[in-house]
């Protein structure tokens, strides 16, 4: 049977936006692996630490990471194409520097470099169910499934994480909880939620968000991640 499309790497043009490459500068571009991250809000590690302008090309990047010099929220990576997604840590171990990956206000995926005691990792709830042992489970925005740490969590609730995967804090989706939109035509944008509207049958709940600088706007509460 023919093979009809190439696995290993997607054309530039076609790459979701979240990639955030050039669309004519390359013709084709990495395609991050299956797993963890949805592909939409995905990229492949040896895409992703080329934006930190500390290697020259793909070429210098994998040789990086095949030499086991990364890791992706405290673990060693080997694997070129591991998709890597929004709010994981990446750590560059010959220059002790640590990166954490965001959403810019084009919807694209940047990297900021984390200072000393900012390593902590905030992963949304998305799901929750009761396991056949009768344990609340929980499933995060990032594919990760854990252990609930409390009944009191909520779908659209954030935790926060250790470097190491220690569960540190929950923070709950309410009025007056700071967040960033990481979906939607405010993409990108962050704030404090002054005001929750529950949603209808043909549309979902909405948060009023104020900004900074006193602006607001609505947006669905599905397009959000509380951070603080």
């Amino acid at each position: 049977m023919a093979n009809k499309g190439n696995n290993r790497h997607i054309k530039s043009l076609n790459a979701p936006r979240f990639f955030g490459v050039a669309k004519k500068e390359y013709k084709y571009t990495a395609k991050p692996r299956p797993g963890r991250h949805s592909f939409e809000k995905s990229i492949a590690l040896q895409t992703i630490i080329k934006k930190t302008s500390l290697f020259s090309g793909t070429a210098e990047s994998v040789k990086a990471i095949k030499a086991m010099q990364i890791n992706v929220n405290g673990s060693k990576i080997i694997d070129p194409k591991y998709p890597v997604g929004l709010n994981d840590t990446i750590s560059i171990e010959p220059i002790s520097k640590k990166f954490i990956v965001r959403i810019n206000k084009q919807g694209q995926a940047i990297l900021e470099e984390l200072k000393k005691g900012e390593e902590e990792r905030h992963a949304k709830v998305v799901g929750k169910y009761i396991s056949s042992g009768k344990k609340l489970m929980l499933r995060l925005h990032d594919g990760s499934i854990i252990k609930a740490p409390s009944d009191s969590i909520h779908v659209g609730d954030t935790l926060t994480f250790s470097e190491s995967g220690e569960f540190k804090q929950h923070l709950p989706l309410k009025a007056g909880a700071k967040c960033i939109v990481v979906d939607g035509v405010h993409v990108g944008a962050g704030g404090k939620i002054v005001g929750m509207a529950k949603g209808t049958m043909h549309s979902g709940a909405v948060a009023t968000v104020e900004q900074d600088n006193g602006e607001k706007f609505d947006t669905l509460v599905e397009n959000l991640i509380i951070t603080g």
